[in-house]
């Protein structure tokens, strides 16, 4: 089959995609010639450990032919971010840093972070680089300036009465009428002016604000005026957030500690360290630095929204020319990629080594004391259920449903303290009708583990069920079934109690028992495993039955449309002319689409 696929591969550039045995993607490549690259794989000449390991776990091939290597280059990093490849140098820090939004487009303007832009009206500061610290400035900012910062939009003095913003002088309440629209947009205007960098001007407008206030007598007007003039000097102080827009140079270097792999970009500005940040993974094959810079710069530059001037690298890489015209046809004008040449770009690489050396040593550090507090947390589980055996393994199991409805399960897997996701399961419950969780957790216990017997795997040493003695005594009854004996104990949520078999009453843990910790981190990652399942299947029931709710739109013209178009946001941007293309769409179904769609936007995916 996979021999059959690689003499079948086109000579034109594209992307190959290599699945494994369950149809899991586990390397993303491109190449200016399909059929060479995919070869080199399969040949005799293959020399690394790594790539043996690759090609024996390959089970079938895909191929996407692209109209030149620069396209295959930007799907190939398309591909690698969604499906985040074994293999492939994959690095998973999101290159979308976070922005200030002001809906200026809205009768009362709010003040939010997001990472997401949107040509909606609103003006948007940054990309900034730490989130967490502009979440914290925004708050003091809001303070200053009173702007609501609601994540719905509010109507002028539509409110009965204010929300606890408002009572701890967070916001000054338009939406009740607490201050007039024009003063309002008034403060909306200077933390504009705020955010722009126009401090200046701003406090001599408050200045100018605060005399005619005194002139007036309005006396208490002008104290507070004078409070908000040392509050915007002392915010220009404080305010550190860093906007990557003014930067003009990115210097990228790496270190290596053991698997882990730390790429530590700093942040220039006319020769100044501005910032930086740092990415590290684990290497779980043999990449050469050359392979993990190209990939790192490939990802976080391909479709980012502010580029440098420049990008200084420890060393060279494959595809640095490709990178730097694709950048360059973005941008409008040249963006150099290239190694260091001045002593002062050798001294700041240098620096970014030293760092990533000290983060990487960090995270070791902070390794190894999880490991030990996993280790005496699984010895001290061992102890208290009496196992024959260390519970290394631990799988886990819950359910997510309402009232019955797209019931689904997750199966979870912990080795050594450490997710195994590669393991984790999903299942629709087949045989439970209504909302009768512990009957759910029976089947898909008895599920995984007949397929584990089938298939003669190795059972865990432990499993945990979400739940308290219904779910526990459900999947007792299930394992009894197929006649294997393995230790099953469940956590329910509400008092953190440990339900035992053979026990009356649950085990109530300490607080702070390392034991506790561990069971909660394994039962809270099935929660959200089955919680996303659940969620993505009404998503995609609500989305359909939207379509479903246009007249003359049925469950085939519905499928019609989602696989003509692939998603319900690419229908949303699509026109009536290319809805019209669909078979047995006409002109006034098109328009009907077209216009239901654009009229039900929260329907956003």
């Amino acid at each position: 089959m996979v021999e059959q696929r690689v003499r079948e591969a086109p000579e034109e550039p594209g992307v190959y995609i290599m699945r494994d045995a369950d149809g899991r993607v586990i390397y993303v490549g491109k190449a200016r010639n399909l059929r060479s690259r995919v070869r080199s794989y399969f040949g005799a000449s293959r020399k690394t450990d790594a790539k043996d390991a690759l090609v024996n776990n390959v089970a079938s091939l895909e191929y996407i032919v692209t109209g030149d290597e620069t396209e295959a280059m930007i799907l190939e990093c398309d591909l690698i971010k969604k499906y985040q490849p074994r293999y492939n140098v994959a690095w998973k820090d999101s290159k979308k840093f976070p922005y200030i939004k002001v809906t200026v487009n809205e009768e009362i303007p709010r003040v939010l972070t997001t990472r997401e832009l949107a040509d909606d009206g609103a003006k948007y500061f940054g990309p900034y680089t730490r989130f967490k610290k502009v979440k914290e400035n925004l708050k003091y900012i809001r303070r200053l300036f009173g702007i609501c910062g609601s994540e719905s939009a509010v109507q002028m003095g539509r409110m009965r009465r204010p929300c606890l913003e408002y009572h701890i002088n967070n916001c000054l309440a338009p939406c009740v009428g607490k201050i007039s629209r024009e003063e309002y947009l008034n403060r909306v205007e200077q933390l504009l002016l705020f955010l722009a960098g126009e401090r200046e001007e701003l406090v001599e407008q408050l200045y100018l604000e605060m005399e005619k206030a005194s002139q007036e007598l309005r006396f208490e007007d002008a104290a507070k005026i004078r409070d908000r003039i040392a509050g915007v000097e002392k915010a220009i102080g404080r305010q550190k957030i860093l906007s990557t827009k003014s930067r003009d140079t990115d210097i990228i270097a790496l270190e290596k500690l053991g698997r882990k792999v730390c790429i530590e970009l700093l942040f220039l500005q006319s020769g100044r360290i501005v910032d930086k940040k740092d990415f590290v993974r684990e290497e779980k094959g043999d990449a050469a630095d050359e392979e993990l810079l190209g990939g790192f710069v490939k990802q976080f530059y391909i479709d980012a929204e502010v580029l440098p001037e420049k990008i200084v690298v420890e060393r060279d890489f494959e595809d640095r020319m490709l990178v730097e015209r694709w950048l360059e046809k973005r941008k409008g004008e040249k963006v150099e990629i290239r190694t260091p040449i001045t002593g002062e770009e050798w001294e700041r690489l240098n620096y970014a080594k030293r760092i990533a050396v000290m983060v990487l040593n960090e995270r070791m550090r902070k390794s190894e004391r999880e490991r030990e507090s996993t280790l005496e947390a699984v010895r001290d589980l061992q102890k208290l259920l009496n196992l024959p055996e260390p519970p290394v393994r631990i799988e886990a199991f819950d359910v997510s449903n309402i009232l019955g409805e797209d019931a689904v399960g997750s199966l979870i897997v912990f080795e050594d303290g450490r997710p195994k996701k590669e393991d984790y399961r999903r299942f629709r419950i087949k045989t439970v009708k209504g909302p009768d969780d512990p009957q759910m957790m029976g089947e898909i216990v008895y599920r995984r583990y007949r397929g584990v017997r089938e298939r003669g795997e190795t059972l865990p040493n432990l499993i945990l069920v979400d739940g308290g003695a219904g779910q526990l005594n459900a999947a007792l009854k299930s394992l009894e079934g197929l006649g294997l004996n393995v230790p099953v104990v469940g956590l329910a949520k509400r008092f953190e109690n440990l339900y035992v078999p053979g026990m009356v009453e649950p085990i109530s843990l300490p607080s702070d028992s390392k034991m506790l910790f561990l069971l909660q981190r394994v039962r809270d990652e099935a929660h959200r495993f089955a919680l996303s399942y659940h969620k993505k299947l009404r998503e995609k029931k609500l989305k359909e039955s939207l379509l479903e709710s246009i007249p003359g739109v049925g469950k085939r013209r519905r499928d019609a449309l989602l696989k003509h178009f692939g998603s319900l946001e690419n229908l949303r941007k699509a026109t009536v002319e290319d809805i019209m293309r669909v078979p047995n769409i006409s002109e006034d179904l098109a328009k009907r689409i077209h216009e239901y769609l654009r009229e039900n936007k929260e329907m956003e995916e």
